[in-house]
């Protein structure tokens, strides 16, 4: 299922027992499970894939954080309940589920709300609105 974060530009990550990324329009994506996060290539270096724990970034993995203000161009999560989001700076996060705890949650104002639980089980809450986003 395609979700709401696809299309819009990410307005400010934080980190607060949690990896929070919020977009435009109200749509906040939290990430609490461990996460791959692909960087792109970078003044010569190549690209690299760095497991990052979103409980626990530490200082030195805050600057992997680097795309505020870039769009996202595809969040989607599979039939098993993991979340792959990517952006236009070549940044790609990968959520797989977590056997006993919620694993990510993302929020849309006008669209809904959806949460991977435990053993990827995924639970949607759609809005139903007729305003145009």
């Amino acid at each position: 299922m395609n979700m709401w974060m696809t299309g819009l530009r990410v307005t400010r990550i934080g980190f607060d027992d949690a990896v929070l990324i919020e977009g435009q329009g109200h749509c906040e994506l939290v990430i609490t499970a461990p996460m791959q996060m692909s960087l792109p290539a970078v003044g010569g270096m190549p690209s690299e894939v760095v497991e990052i724990d979103p409980t626990r970034v530490i200082d030195p993995q805050r600057p992997l954080f680097t795309f505020a203000g870039k769009l996202c161009t595809s969040a989607d999560y599979d039939e098993d309940g993991t979340l792959t989001v990517e952006f236009d700076s070549g940044h790609r996060i990968v959520v797989p589920p977590l056997p006993d705890a919620q694993s990510w949650e993302i929020y849309g104002k006008a669209f809904g709300y959806a949460v991977c639980e435990s053993e990827g089980n995924i639970r949607v809450v759609l809005h139903h609105s007729s305003r145009a986003v």
